[in-house]
């Protein structure tokens, strides 16, 4: 009996590690996939783009020197979205 129980346990373990590998194949194979469309994609960047980022750049540097940090707004909007919602939902 105790044959049986071993058997059926290393299956079931043998079932668990191959799911886990399908799922770990399929998502390396995803990431493959992004990582060459990425590779053979073209970026056209204008001169306009290129001087409001270094722009910002410069004003994010000037802030740090002198301790004001900045404030992402989509992720304020975000989070206390999250907060009123939270709070008016529990």
């Amino acid at each position: 009996m105790s044959n049986n129980f071993n058997n059926t346990t290393d299956n079931n373990v043998d079932d668990e590690e191959d799911i886990i590998l399908k799922r770990l194949n399929s998502k390396i194979s995803v990431m493959i996939a992004e990582a060459e469309a990425a590779l053979n994609s073209k970026v056209e960047v204008t001169e306009l783009e290129m001087i409001l980022a270094e722009e910002k750049e410069r004003d994010e540097r000037i802030m740090k020197e002198f301790g004001i940090q900045t404030l992402n707004v989509h992720n304020y909007n975000y989070n206390n979205y999250n907060i009123n919602y939270n709070n008016n939902h529990n």
